[in-house]
């Protein structure tokens, strides 16, 4: 009697290409194991359960491609197993397949969110069927978003509006009043500020910031508010003193000779005085052969305690800044006055001229040696301006820092009061700082976001960890 002929086992509805073979019989169905190419394998009953044909249609949609590997069971068979969170927001979810059923659910550390628009700002396709942005595993928003808020912060743009930006980007609206409307919160985008801000200045800026340059350029940005004489009832011209922004701007010498410059460092303190210049110099890089400043009263005392080798000029601007209140006292600097014509021409004009210096000089002890401020001024600063003009050196003065600095006002002066941590405010300063040396990039702020997670199992770092106790402001002076 011959032997009875054995039907092929059917293929595999998730692999069609690999080897199948009968496993065993449960009932009227048989269970059939698949094997692939790695060695894997997999089993599946037919013909199929209704249950089981909808999972493995499932599966089959994630065809084609990469599956991750599962963290507790590398060598486990892993698959596809449909999406997770609301609509528009949608995450893809994993199942981990071990020998004997052993299932569990996972999903990967940086997972990748469905974007509501289905298509890729980037290169403007469709995205697939399980495709999409990376995302922290505890924020609702990819990385990719979180680094177009901290290039608006950067820019200039308020919390609440870069807040309102990024969430009509990802699409995530509130219901109010039968509306679908965008909140305004402002205060994700500030906690972005301070856990990310940080990170990605080291990453971008680090090797700047640890390079002595050849010149650094001082200056600093005080911020008042308004306030009333109680007695007269007039308001104050100075008003309440704020804050203070410290500024430095670094120039490094390249190899064909020239000075490029960059913006260094910006800090916010709370008052303008010794100390705090020299909290702030010695977190600088140096010391520089040369430092130039307006001549404030706190960098002048701070310089030599922190650098005292460095040679300190002063800005050729305000030098003759100073010589024109002088003349002006005596109504001295009419347009064709001799004395603002020679004093212009010495300081006023590109590097400055010595022999315009020493035909003012001449000019004052000849024929006004009667002005006492002019003598006087002249008595202090003749031996300084002279050093300066006779050096070949450059810049000449603070003007890259007060540009800087500018900016940074033009950004924040209008918010001003709603400034109060200190350690917070000079986070976004790092930001802002990115954006003067024209380095704040959406594409690599996400990179430095996507590794940092990637290294951390798709955890972000802690925040509200930097906050002032109850009733405090430490940017504001005591």
């Amino acid at each position: 009697m011959g032997r009875r002929a054995v039907s092929p086992a059917p293929a595999c509805p998730v692999h069609p290409g690999s080897r199948t073979s009968y496993y065993d019989r449960r009932g009227d169905r048989r269970r059939v194991r698949c094997v692939l190419g790695d060695g894997s394998s997999h089993l599946f009953t037919w013909p199929l359960e209704p249950r089981q044909a909808k999972r493995l249609a499932r599966q089959i949609s994630g065809v084609g491609f990469d599956r991750p590997a599962c963290p507790e069971h590398p060598w486990a068979t892993v698959w596809w197993d449909g999406f997770y969170g609301a609509d528009g927001h949608r995450r893809p979810r994993y199942k981990c397949v071990r020998p004997g059923r052993i299932v569990h659910v996972f999903t990967e550390p940086l997972p990748r969110q469905l974007p509501p628009s289905g298509e890729c700002y980037e290169c403007d396709r469709d995205y697939q069927r399980i495709d999409g942005p990376q995302s922290p595993r505890d924020y609702a928003f990819v990385a990719r978003e979180i680094a177009v808020a901290l290039v608006r912060v950067g820019q200039g743009a308020f919390y609440a509006r870069a807040g309102a930006d990024v969430r009509r980007r990802a699409q995530r609206r509130t219901v109010r009043s039968r509306r679908r409307w965008v909140s305004t919160y402002g205060n994700v985008v500030e906690d972005w500020v301070e856990v990310w801000a940080e990170l990605i200045h080291q990453q971008i800026a680090g090797g700047w910031a640890t390079t002595v340059p050849e010149v650094i350029v001082l200056d600093d940005l005080p911020f008042h508010v308004g306030k009333v004489n109680v007695d007269t009832g007039l308001p104050v011209q100075s008003g309440r003193m704020l804050f203070h922004i410290y500024g430095a701007v670094a120039y490094h010498r390249q190899p064909d000779g020239d000075l490029i410059n960059r913006v260094l460092r910006f800090e916010a303190y709370p008052k303008n005085d010794a100390a705090s210049w020299r909290d702030f110099l010695g977190r600088l890089p140096g010391p520089p052969a040369r430092v130039i400043t307006d001549e404030a009263s706190g960098i002048m005392k701070a310089i030599p305690i922190v650098w005292p080798s460095a040679e300190v000029f002063i800005c050729n601007y305000h030098l003759f800044g100073q010589g024109h209140r002088r003349l002006a006292k005596r109504r001295l600097h009419g347009r064709h006055s001799p004395l603002l014509q020679a004093l212009r021409s010495a300081l006023r004009y590109g590097r400055g001229d010595l022999d315009a210096w020493a035909g003012f000089t001449e000019l004052v002890r000849t024929d006004y040696s009667h002005v006492r401020p002019l003598m006087e001024w002249l008595d202090v600063k003749d031996a300084l301006i002279t050093r300066q003009l006779s050096s070949d050196y450059y810049p000449v003065g603070n003007g890259a820092v007060e540009t800087a600095l500018r900016s940074v006002k033009n950004s924040i002066y209008d918010r001003r009061f709603a400034f109060g941590n200190q350690a917070r405010t000079n986070r976004l300063l790092l930001l802002m700082e990115l954006h003067i040396n024209a380095e704040d990039d959406e594409a690599l702020y996400s990179h430095i976001i996507r590794t940092y997670l990637e290294e951390h199992a798709g955890k972000s770092p802690p925040r509200r960890r930097i906050l002032d106790p109850f009733g405090t402001r430490s940017i504001r002076p005591a």
